[in-house]
């Protein structure tokens, strides 16, 4: 069995998980031993901060780029601020324990970190380039 990845919250200092389908996967672990993992919760990065990364910082990103001769392409953009913006990892690329360092990834960035990290990039682009990103549109609530 894969590793169970689920929501829950404390209560009274019991774990409680309400979705029926972790439930049912938890009760066919009766009687085994296991181990686990607490944090905290924490939401990550929305689709909708994600399209707007995408489809307008990149895009005026890419456009100040190309005016200067470069042939890049949206996966450029996404690499090279990668790089300039998040800080790197390791990687095991060897059983005698090399290391390899390489760019971290947006996809685990929380909403709080991934706004923060489309901020750098336009406040970057700004001072740089001289290119104003437009701010994103705030849904109604």
């Amino acid at each position: 069995m894969k590793a169970l990845e689920f929501e829950g919250y404390v209560h009274d200092g019991e774990l409680v998980i309400e979705d029926p389908y972790y439930l049912n996967k938890l009760k066919k672990l009766e009687g085994k031993k296991i181990s686990g993992t607490v944090r905290k919760f924490v939401k990550k990065r929305t689709t909708s901060q994600t399209g707007y990364l995408f489809g307008v910082v990149y895009v005026y990103a890419l456009e100040g780029f190309r005016s200067y001769g470069n042939e890049f392409d949206i996966n450029d953009m996404h690499e090279f601020f990668k790089d300039k913006f998040l800080a790197r990892r390791e990687i095991l690329i060897n059983l005698e324990g090399d290391v390899e360092m390489v760019p971290a990834s947006t996809k685990n960035l929380n909403t709080v970190e991934f706004g923060e990290y489309i901020e750098k990039i336009r406040v970057w682009l700004a001072e740089t380039m001289f290119i104003t990103v437009p701010d994103p549109i705030k849904k109604a609530s």
